[in-house]
């Protein structure tokens, strides 16, 4: 679930799923690529701005409370308990002590060959996806002042990107080469057991009831039945029209990060025939998307939204959808390029009709 560039973070009330509506935002000047919330914090890997913790429990005033400057490029973020995990680009991975949230602390490091881009963790195991390295590796993080490499397939692939672990399986975004199964039960021998390859390129994934749904840039979004792990069948797709780097599976319902197209909510209870159901144009590109219980969390051009559903007529099909601005103040979003050339964008927005 896991990637994008020039990007901040955006939340989505969703109790009615074809109607969202805005609530609050935070801005930054980060380049974030993925945010886990817990427990009303939200943890983003800030991209060169490194880890930042955000309050969210107010969903109407979201506040920046904590950053640590990583080494290399927060790209990729997993939490368990009071320990963040950074899949750091260059920086390999990072792991951070978030017990007091104001106040992040490095506490271990795996250097690696590639490019860290995607980690998952389950107790006592991190599962990362290196990059253009093309390695898979299971981390052991038992101790977490002193992380290391248990296990990693024989095989190495292309550009990974991002994993999801159900149970004894990984499902791996691979940037060049589709998706890729792994067995992760002997976690000292992990091995591919199966790979859908195709001509999109995979970004981010989400799985859920024998289903990965992958994020494939300009292909939308590719549905591949994995019910067999061994031979994995595309059974449907969705052509989004934009870049699709971010993806997330609620119920029936498949949230997709979709750049200037900002986020689409697709109805999968058909998984051979996904339909969209909603959408929401940020002001900025969408490039990840989270979900807990009823929020959806945006990375989006350098700001953090949230969003609420709010019903409309028709809410049953797709109808304009519309943003409603958070508070009374304006709001300046990202201007580009930067620095200004003879031509420039300059993005706002007022709560009212007004003179700019």
């Amino acid at each position: 679930m896991a990637a994008g560039v020039n990007a901040g973070l955006r939340v989505i009330n969703v109790t009615t799923p074809a109607s969202p509506s805005e609530t609050g935002f935070y801005s930054q000047p980060i380049v974030p690529a993925e945010a886990v919330v817990s427990s009303g914090l939200a943890y983003v890997g800030g991209g060169d701005g490194g880890l930042v913790v955000v309050d969210v429990s107010d969903s109407t005033a979201p506040v920046a409370i904590g950053f640590l400057d990583t080494s290399g490029t927060a790209w990729g973020v997993a939490v368990s308990g009071s320990l963040a995990y950074v899949a750091d680009l260059t920086g390999g991975l990072r792991i951070v002590d978030v017990s007091i949230p104001s106040s992040p602390a490095a506490v271990g490091s795996l250097d690696t060959a590639g490019r860290t881009r995607g980690v998952a963790v389950v107790d006592t195991l991190a599962y990362v996806a290196d990059g253009n390295s093309g390695s898979f590796l299971v981390v052991d993080i038992s101790d977490r002042s002193n992380p290391s490499v248990m296990g990693s397939p024989d095989s190495l692939f292309h550009d990974l990107y991002d994993v999801v672990i159900s149970q004894d399986t990984a499902y791996v975004a691979d940037y060049d080469s589709g998706l890729q199964v792994i067995d992760v039960s002997n976690p000292t021998t992990p091995s591919e057991v199966g790979s859908y390859v195709s001509s999109w390129r995979a970004c981010g994934l989400d799985y859920a009831a024998d289903y990965a749904y992958v994020a494939a840039l300009s292909e939308g979004l590719p549905v591949i039945d994995v019910s067999n792990p061994v031979t994995p069948v595309e059974v449907g797709s969705f052509p989004s029209g934009q870049q699709s780097r971010g993806v997330a599976v609620s119920g029936n319902l498949v949230f997709v990060a979709d750049g200037r197209s900002g986020v689409l909510v697709v109805d999968v209870t058909n998984p051979a025939s996904p339909t969209e159901v909603a959408s929401f144009d940020t002001p900025g590109d969408a490039v990840q998307v989270t979900v807990v219980d009823s929020l959806v969390y945006v990375s989006d051009t350098y700001s953090l939204e949230i969003l609420r559903m709010i019903p409309t007529v028709g809410a049953a099909e797709k109808r304009g959808v519309e943003a409603r601005a958070s508070g009374s103040k304006p709001r300046l979003f990202y201007s580009g390029p930067n620095p200004f050339r003879s031509a420039a964008a300059i993005r706002y927005q007022i709560p009212a009709s007004n003179h700019v």
